[in-house]
């Protein structure tokens, strides 16, 4: 399947949500750590979660997000900028010291947010490891975006297992490119427990259906 048009786009960065539905409609959480905020994740986490709490860096995304989806009593945000990396600085390719200003911000998050059900990774390629190395201890499960094998390495994604030692693994793997060459996101789902897959892929599949137009489901991993 190649994905041509900017509406094909948008589905891409939304292709997380397969997974979503099946967590949301069959496991109930009613609490999540969003890394990095969306207009797919965000407002479909927001309607589903009784406590949210979404964690940005990027300060003009910040900005037009948080006055889309506004701070309530089941949502809290919070701005963490990195000032000189982008969303798209892959984990190889910062400096030692930028490593460690986002070692930091994580480790410091992981001192204080509180434990909730589920974590999102979408935020900066160069800080969703960080995010799992820090934040893993408060969840009980993680979906991770991005999980196509040729890109693991940008994000650092090669040393999960080390850190999610025990966890169970499954992914979502649709079939086809962007534009003939990138190909559609996969996404990871990590969990400290078993989880009901067949449930679970009853809303997968049909997510996945109106997305790509193949009813894709979970795969448990090794």
């Amino acid at each position: 399947m190649a994905i041509e048009s900017p509406w094909d786009f948008e589905r891409v960065l939304g292709s997380h949500q397969a997974v979503l539905s099946g967590i949301i409609n069959v496991l109930n959480p009613k609490s999540g750590i969003e890394c990095g905020g969306g207009d797919h994740s965000t407002p479909l986490l927001r309607a589903s979660l009784d406590c949210l709490i979404t964690i940005e860096h990027n300060v003009k995304w910040w900005e037009e997000l948080k006055e889309k989806y506004p701070e309530n009593t089941n949502h809290e945000w919070i701005f963490r900028p990195f000032w000189g990396i982008t969303d798209h600085t892959r984990l190889c390719d910062i400096s030692d010291e930028d490593k460690r200003i986002v070692e930091a911000c994580y480790k410091e998050l992981g001192g204080f947010l509180p434990p909730c059900d589920l974590m999102l990774d979408d935020t900066h390629l160069c800080a969703r490891l960080p995010a799992i190395r820090y934040l893993h201890p408060k969840v009980r499960m993680i979906i991770v975006h991005d999980m196509c094998p040729q890109f693991r390495t940008w994000y650092g994604y090669q040393y999960i297992k080390d850190i999610l030692t025990g966890w169970y693994c499954y992914m979502h793997k649709p079939v086809g490119k962007i534009g003939g060459t990138h190909p559609i996101p996969w996404t990871g789902l990590y969990s400290r427990d078993p989880l009901p897959v067949d449930e679970m892929d009853v809303f997968v599949k049909e997510e996945s259906m109106r997305l790509w137009e193949q009813p894709v489901g979970l795969v448990q991993e090794a």
